[in-house]
C-alpha cells in the first residue's frame, strides 16, 4: 500500500498527503452544503424528537423497556447506508442492531450466531451506556402482584414484583467497554484504508464492448472503393466515410443520398441576443451581449467560449411552437441507459450515417467514449431535426484520434445538408480547419468575430491582422492565436477592444445585411409550422408501454442490481432474522422475540428503498439532463413514473423469498401464513417502493434521497408503538396514528401472534406465600389477567403475569387481532398517497 502511494505522489510525504486529502474532503463538504446541512440537521432534529418521545421517563420498572429503546435508536442512527453497497450495509445494520442484547437477550440467542455479540462494537457501546443508565437506578415496581381492591392491607411479604430480576420482599429492581470500542474504531479504520487502496474503480472498468449474445454484427462497407473505409482517422465508416475529404455536397452519390439527412432550406438566425444570469451580491453577469449570427444549411459553425440562447427566428419569422422537437441537442455528457443496445436508441439509417452498424447490438454502457458520442448524435438524428443540430463541446474528453473522427463525421453531415452549430473548446489546428464559420465570444458574451474561417482559417487571421493584431506564424495553431490576440488565454492580455472593433467593422455590417437578406427571403415563404398538434407525439399509453419495455430490459440486463443486490438482500435478511429468532417459544420472552422478529424484518425497507433510488435518479437524469426528452415533449413525466412500476414485481419476488426464509424459521403458526405473506410479501414492498420513489422524486441526488429517506424512516419506526409502547407515547400519540408502520406492524403482529396462549418459562414465574394460590390470586387474575401454574399449592405460588398474546399486545402496544384487515386497507391508502 505504501509503495503504490509513493509511486503516485513521489514528492509528498504521508502527512502531506493526508493533509491534502483532508483539505479536499473539507472542500467537498462545504461545496455540497445541501447534503452536509441535511446530515447535520437530521442528527440534531432526530435527537430532539427522541428526547421528547422518551422525556421524563418515570424511575420505575414500567420504563425499563423504553430506556433500552431510546439507546438502541441513538446508536443505530449513527449509521448511513451507501447506495452502492446497500445489501452489505443492510445486513450489517441488522446484525449490529439485533445483537446488542436489546432485541434479543443473550440467553435466548442460538449458539451458532451468538458470536456476533462478541465482535459487535455496538454491543459494547450499548452495554456501556445501558450500564451507566441503570447503575444507580432503583426502579419502583409498577407491577406488584397482587394489588387493588381486596388487597389493601397486605404487606410486601405477601406481594411480589412481576418483573424478571425482582427479589422477594422488595418493591424495587436494581438496575470498562470504552477501550474495546476504541479498538474496534482503529481496526475498522485500518480495514477501510486497505479496501480504499486496493478496491479502486479502475479494477472494475473494462474496455470490452459487450453485445447481446449471438447478435454481434459485422462492419458493413457500402462498396470496396469507399474512401476511408476502416480508417478511424478519416472518420465514420460506411456511406459517410467518403464525404470527409470533400467539403461540398455530392448529389450524384447514390449511397450518400440514401442515408443522408433530409435537405433543409430553412435558416436559423439570432440578432441582438442578450442573456444574463443573476449573481448573489453582484451585478447580473452577461453571457451574451448583443450577439447576432446565423446557421445556414450545409454549414458547420463553431461557437467559441459561449452558449447560444435567447430570442431567435427561423426564416425571419417566429419559432414554431415545437421548436425543441424540430432541433437536435447533443449534450456534452453522453447520458444513456447503459444496459440498452445502440439499436434501441436509433434506426438503421442513422446507424449507417453515424458509423454504428458494427455496434448496433452492443450495450451503450460498454462503448468507447467516441462511440457513445456517435450514439448520442444518432439519437438526435433519429428524431429528424429539420431546423438545426446543436452540439455542446462534442470533442471534450476525447483523445485526438476520436475527436478527429467526431468532427469529420459532423463535417460529412453538414455536407449532406444538415445545419450544425456546436461549441468547441481549444481545438487542434486540424480540427479547426474542418469548420466553415465561427462565432467567437469574449468574456461578458461580447462578439469578437463572426464569419467564414477560410482555408486554414486565413479569412479569420486576415481579419485580426488587418485590425492591428500581430502576425500569425505559419506553424501556429489558429485557435490558440486568436485566443492570444484577444487576451482570452491563461496569461494573455490585449490592449485593443475587439468587441468595439467588431461592431465598427465591415464584417459586422455584412453579417447584418446577410441576416436581413435571410429575413426577406424567408418571409416570402410560409412560416415553419409545428409538426406536433398536441403536447406529445404519441398517446400516453403508448409512452408507458415503450418506457416499460425500456425499463424492463434495463433491469433484466443488470444482474448485479437484481440478484447481487435486491434478491440477495431479501434472502440474507430473511435467513438472518429468521435464525436469530429461531423457533421462538410461547413464553413471555418468546412472544417478545416474535415481536422483534417482525419489527426487525420491516427494517429491511430502508436499504431496499435506498437501492431503488440510484436507478431512479439515473433514469430521471436521462429525462431531465438530455434536453431531447423533456422540453421536446418526447414523453410525459407521469408516463415515466408509471413505467417505473417495473420495480414492483422484483420487490415482491424479493419479499416473497424473504418471507419463505423467515416465517417458518421463527416458528409462526401455519394458519397465520396467508395473511402474513399478503401483508409482508405484497403490501409491504408496494409501500416502500412507492415511498422510495416519492422521496427520490424530490431529492436532487441519490445521496440526498437516502439521507432524506433515512431521516423520515426514523420517525416511522419511532412512532409505531414498538420501541416506545403506545401507553407511554404521551403527547406523541398523534404521530403514532399518522405513521404507516403503525398499521403495518399492528397488522403483522396482531395476525401472527394474536389469539394465542403464553406459557411462562421457569424464570418468568414469580413466587409468593399465602393461602392456597388460587384462593389468594383469583380475584386479582380476574381483573388483571395472568395465570397460575399451581393453583392448589399452599406456598410458592407460580404466577405468570400474562396468559394470552392478546393481553400482551393490547395492554402494551395497542395491537388488536380484529383490526388486521383494517390495517391492510390503511396501508393501501398510504401507498396511494405516495403515488
Amino acid at each position: 500500500m505504501h509503495g503504490s502511494l509513493k509511486q503516485r505522489f513521489p514528492s509528498l510525504t504521508i502527512p502531506q498527503r493526508v493533509a491534502a486529502v483532508m483539505r479536499k474532503k473539507i472542500q467537498i463538504l462545504t461545496g455540497d452544503s445541501l447534503a452536509t446541512g441535511m446530515n447535520l440537521f437530521s442528527y440534531i432534529f432526530q435527537a430532539i424528537i427522541m428526547g421528547t418521545v422518551f422525556l421524563n421517563m418515570p424511575p420505575s420498572t414500567s420504563a425499563y423497556f423504553s430506556r433500552g429503546g431510546v439507546l438502541f435508536l441513538g446508536i443505530a442512527a449513527a449509521f448511513k447506508s451507501e447506495a452502492t453497497a446497500q445489501t452489505f450495509a443492510g445486513i450489517s445494520i441488522l446484525a449490529l442492531s439485533i445483537y446488542t442484547g436489546y432485541n434479543i437477550p443473550k440467553p435466548t440467542m442460538i449458539g451458532v450466531l451468538r458470536w456476533i455479540t462478541y465482535i459487535n462494537p455496538l454491543a459494547y457501546g450499548f452495554e456501556a451506556i445501558l450500564t451507566n443508565e441503570f447503575r444507580t437506578l432503583q426502579g419502583r415496581c409498577d407491577a406488584l402482584v397482587p394489588q387493588g381492591p381486596g388487597y389493601e392491607n397486605i404487606t410486601l411479604a405477601n406481594q411480589f414484583c412481576a418483573v424478571v430480576g425482582a427479589q422477594p420482599g422488595e418493591d424495587f429492581v436494581d438496575g470498562s467497554n470504552l477501550g474495546i470500542i476504541i479498538a474496534f474504531g482503529v481496526g475498522f479504520t485500518f480495514l477501510m484504508l486497505i479496501f480504499a487502496e486496493y478496491n479502486t474503480s479502475t479494477v472494475l472498468n473494462t474496455s470490452v464492448t459487450m453485445s447481446k449474445r449471438g447478435t454481434k454484427r459485422t462492419k458493413k462497407v457500402s462498396s470496396p472503393s469507399s474512401a476511408g473505409a476502416g480508417d478511424v482517422e478519416r472518420g465514420a465508416s460506411g456511406s459517410a466515410a467518403g464525404l470527409i475529404s470533400d467539403r461540398k455536397p455530392n448529389a450524384s452519390n447514390e449511397k450518400t443520398t440514401a442515408s443522408q439527412p433530409p435537405a433543409n432550406p430553412d435558416v436559423f438566425t439570432w440578432r441582438n441576443v442578450r442573456y444574463s444570469v443573476p449573481i448573489k451580491g453582484e451585478d447580473d453577469r452577461f453571457l451574451l451581449s448583443d450577439v447576432s449570427g446565423y446557421v445556414a444549411p450545409g454549414r458547420l459553425t463553431a461557437v467559441y467560449s459561449g452558449v447560444v440562447t435567447g430570442d431567435m427566428l427561423v426564416n425571419g419569422q417566429a419559432l414554431p411552437a415545437d421548436f425543441q422537437s424540430q432541433t437536435g441537442y447533443v449534450q456534452q455528457m453522453d447520458t444513456h441507459v447503459p444496459a440498452l443496445t445502440v439499436f434501441v436508441f436509433s434506426v438503421e439509417k442513422c446507424l449507417q450515417i453515424c458509423g454504428l452498424e458494427e455496434y448496433a447490438d452492443a450495450a451503450v454502457g460498454s462503448l468507447s467514449v467516441e462511440h457513445r458520442k456517435r450514439t448520442t448524435i444518432a439519437v438526435e438524428l433519429a428524431a429528424k431535426p429539420k431546423l438545426l443540430l446543436f452540439l455542446d463541446e462534442p470533442t471534450s474528453g476525447l483523445d485526438s484520434q476520436s475527436a478527429w473522427a467526431i468532427v469529420s463525421f459532423l463535417r460529412s453531415l453538414a455536407d449532406q445538408g444538415q445545419a450544425i452549430l456546436c461549441t468547441i473548446h481549444q481545438p487542434s489546428a486540424e480540427l479547426f480547419r474542418v469548420f466553415d464559420r465561427m462565432l467567437l465570444l469574449k468574456k461578458g458574451g461580447k462578439t469578437v468575430y463572426f464569419g467564414d474561417l477560410g482555408d486554414n482559417a486565413t479569412t479569420m487571421i486576415d481579419y485580426f491582422e488587418s485590425n492591428g493584431a500581430r502576425r500569425c506564424d505559419s506553424s501556429e495553431n489558429p485557435a490558440e492565436y486568436m485566443l492570444d490576440v484577444i487576451g482570452a488565454g491563461a496569461t494573455a492580455t490585449s490592449a485593443q477592444d475587439w468587441d468595439a472593433i467588431w461592431r465598427g467593422s465591415s464584417e459586422a455590417a455584412r453579417t447584418q445585411d446577410e441576416i436581413d437578406a435571410y429575413y426577406a427571403e424567408g418571409r416570402n415563404r410560409p412560416a415553419v409550422t409545428a409538426d406536433l398538434q398536441c403536447e406529445f407525439a404519441t398517446p400516453w399509453l403508448y409512452q408507458v408501454k415503450e418506457l416499460f419495455i425500456r425499463e424492463a430490459s434495463s433491469y433484466w440486463r443488470d444482474p448485479t442490481y437484481l440478484i447481487a443486490a435486491k434478491i440477495a438482500l431479501n434472502v440474507l435478511a430473511g435467513l438472518f432474522v429468521g435464525f436469530t429468532f429461531y423457533q421462538s417459544k410461547d413464553t413471555q420472552q418468546g412472544t417478545q422475540n416474535k415481536l422483534f422478529a417482525i419489527f426487525m424484518i420491516t427494517i429491511i425497507s430502508v436499504p431496499s428503498a435506498s437501492q431503488l433510488m440510484v436507478p431512479f435518479v439515473k433514469t430521471r437524469s436521462i429525462y431531465e439532463i438530455r434536453i431531447r426528452e423533456r422540453p421536446s415533449r418526447m414523453y410525459s413525466w407521469t408516463a415515466l413514473l408509471t413505467a417505473r412500476l417495473v420495480e414492483i414485481p422484483w420487490t415482491i419476488l424479493g419479499s416473497t423469498l424473504m418471507f419463505l426464509c423467515w416465517f417458518w424459521t421463527v416458528r409462526f403458526p401455519n394458519d397465520r401464513a396467508g395473511y402474513t405473506f399478503f401483508m409482508l410479501g405484497v403490501v409491504f414492498p408496494i409501500y416502500y417502493t412507492s415511498i422510495g420513489h416519492a422521496v427520490a422524486s424530490i431529492a436532487p441526488t441519490a445521496e440526498i434521497g437516502v439521507l432524506l429517506f433515512s431521516f423520515l424512516f426514523s420517525f416511522v419506526i419511532t412512532f409505531n408503538g414498538v420501541l416506545q409502547p403506545f401507553r407511554q407515547l404521551g403527547w406523541w400519540k398523534w404521530m403514532y396514528r399518522l405513521s404507516p408502520y403503525t398499521y403495518l406492524v399492528k397488522g403483522l403482529l396482531g395476525q401472527a401472534i394474536g389469539r394465542q396462549e403464553i406459557n411462562c418459562s421457569p424464570v418468568e414465574f414469580v413466587s409468593v406465600t399465602g393461602l392456597t394460590c388460587g384462593e389468594y390470586l383469583n380475584p386479582f387474575m380476574s381483573r388483571a389477567g395472568g395465570y397460575l401454574a399451581n393453583p392448589d399449592a399452599n406456598s410458592a405460588c407460580q404466577f405468570c403475569s400474562t396468559r394470552t398474546t392478546d393481553q400482551f399486545l393490547e395492554g402494551n402496544f395497542n395491537i388488536f387481532y380484529d383490526h388486521r384487515w383494517r390495517n391492510v386497507g390503511l396501508m393501501f391508502v398510504f401507498c396511494a398517497f405516495n403515488d
